[in-house]
């Protein structure tokens, strides 16, 4: 079942406002969320904060079915489920086959990277949107960087209440 749009969705990306959603369009899109456990043991956690983690994930992705979006999930005990944000996404990009995924930048590079390494490996075109969670963005950071030795965060948020 083939789709236009593949939306995936972040854990931490929870919000109908997110730019993300706003590129679903047609039946024929798809918003994806996953539970890998790569994520869930990456970082020692105590086991309430994963079991409140994945049941904000599982209403989420209720909430969405009920505006009428079509959701494809993967929870963490499927015995299809591969374990990694890079392997199940593959395995969903292979079955879907999207002509475009579309992913608002997720807060660690090493996420982005798996979300990338997979898109490429299927030869999925990817989008990512600006995280509007934040004051500032991403690529506003890489240019007050750019010149800079040395990085100190309080020079950065000076800058920013300026």
């Amino acid at each position: 079942m083939p789709c236009e749009t593949l939306v995936l969705v972040l854990g931490d990306q929870l919000s109908v406002t997110s730019p993300a959603l706003r590129r679903v369009s047609s039946d024929g899109d798809r918003v994806l969320m996953l539970e890998v456990r790569e994520e869930a043991e990456y970082v020692p956690q105590h086991k309430i904060r994963l079991v409140l983690f994945f049941s904000a994930m599982r209403h989420f992705r209720d909430e969405l079915r009920e505006r009428g979006y079509k959701v494809e999930y993967a929870q963490l005990d499927d015995p299809e489920n591969r374990g990694s944000i890079e392997a199940e996404l593959g395995r969903r990009l292979k079955e879907l086959k999207p002509e475009r995924l579309v992913c608002v930048e997720p807060g660690d590079h090493r996420v982005q990277r798996m979300i990338e390494t997979a898109a490429d490996s299927s030869g999925t075109g990817i989008e990512f949107l600006a995280d509007t969670h934040f004051m500032t963005s991403v690529s506003e950071f890489r240019d007050f960087a750019d010149d800079r030795k040395s990085l100190l965060m309080e020079y950065f948020y000076r800058d920013v209440r300026r």
